[in-house]
């Protein structure tokens, strides 16, 4: 059942106007601007009306009481918050990675040489939004920023747009798989050796599938030498949902590298997994700890568990089956945006009734650097 928010009086009964600016249209874009807006419209479509820019009409998006700008980088948009707030428009930041902490081995590690900026940047928002506490937690402490002014808000999916695998009981290789781009190397590195093993143990009885790695990267790495791969490469986020329900894994893994990017990460990885009905094993760190070990899925925490996970899952169909089922039923209780849009709503009116321009004075310190990991 959603939680249903008191219209406040201020509004007069007229839906309140907001405007998302997704940072690009890619998974970022979608899960934290264009779904939670889309699911607030089609469900409190009398207390809120979400436009987004690029998309609507400029006329209607200069109503907005609210704009919510995402991942933005750069001191000009500085300029554009101050316009906007000297308008008497309450200015937000989204953001659902901590790119001020990104690992020399990801691909998007250049970002780091413009955390100044983005530090500046979301220090003159009048409020954050962030997808896990440990994230808002962090920009409170390096922004200085005070935590009633950031926002955590969980990441969800439409389940309708994911269809379940039903898995039947044939003689067909288990299908055991992994989707995520290439700036997932070194969290791939943390189960390759006994993913490896296993693989090339049951050649026979288990297919590898791996989406979102180009072929040519595939083709010349060396962590899938003599290992036959089915390989799907990266797909827009329109078509992901099919794109994943497509690939029919049995077992889908999710290793993370344990650091303090990672930590920060959402569960939406896991979610996904859950919705076309996987198995899952995932490292133990934080954005996957909200399943239960051995309930949900295995947690692992070495190269050991690792091994001793994926042979479990490959040899007992009767146990993938029941994680199978009780990761979905968590995903479908929990976590759909339809249960999360509430929470959406809830940020929206509040700072609705805040001044603009007053989330920091030019005098007062912040903190640039990066936190130590």
């Amino acid at each position: 059942m959603i939680r249903q928010t008191a219209q406040p009086p201020e509004t007069d009964g007229l839906p309140l106007l907001v405007t998302g600016v997704p940072f690009i249209d890619d998974g970022c874009g979608y899960y934290r601007i264009t779904l939670p807006g889309s699911a607030l419209n089609e469900i409190y479509q009398t207390r809120i009306k979400y436009f987004f820019y690029g998309r609507d009409s400029m006329d209607e998006m200069k109503k907005s009481k609210i704009i919510l700008f995402q991942r933005v980088l750069d001191l000009e948009h500085i300029k554009v918050a101050k316009i906007l707030q000297s308008r008497g428009i309450v200015v937000g930041y989204e953001i659902d990675d901590n790119l001020s902490e990104i690992p020399e081995t990801n691909v998007n590690f250049r970002l780091q040489f413009l955390r100044r900026e983005m530090h500046d940047v979301m220090a003159k928002a009048d409020f954050l939004t962030v997808s896990t506490e440990p994230l808002k937690e962090y920009y409170s402490k390096v922004i200085g920023k005070a935590p009633e002014k950031i926002f955590c808000v969980p990441n969800a999916i439409r389940l309708a747009d994911y269809k379940r695998n039903v898995f039947s009981s044939d003689a067909r290789p288990l299908r055991l798989g992994y989707a995520g781009s290439v700036t997932h190397v070194s969290d791939l590195v943390q189960c390759i050796r006994p993913l490896r093993q296993v693989l090339l143990k049951y050649r026979q009885q288990v297919q590898f599938v791996l989406m979102g790695w180009p072929a040519k990267v595939v083709e010349t790495s060396e962590f899938f030498q003599d290992i036959p791969i089915e390989l799907h490469e990266e797909v827009d986020i329109k078509d992901y949902a099919g794109a994943l329900a497509g690939l029919n894994l049995d077992i889908a893994i999710a290793p993370l590298e344990n650091n303090l990017f990672n930590r920060c990460k959402s569960h939406i990885k896991l979610l996904e997994y859950g919705a076309v009905g996987c198995a899952v094993i995932a490292s133990d760190i934080e954005p996957y700890r909200f399943i239960q070990d051995g309930v949900h899925g295995f947690l692992v925490r070495d190269e050991k568990e690792w091994l001793q996970a994926l042979i479990k899952l490959i040899a007992d169909a009767g146990l993938r089956k029941q994680m199978q089922d009780n990761l979905h039923h968590l995903v479908k209780t929990g976590h759909e945006i339809g249960r999360v849009a509430a929470r959406w709503l809830d940020v929206f009116q509040t700072v609705q009734h805040w001044k603009p321009g007053e989330a920091r004075s030019a005098s007062e310190p912040l903190n640039r650097e990066p936190l130590n990991q």
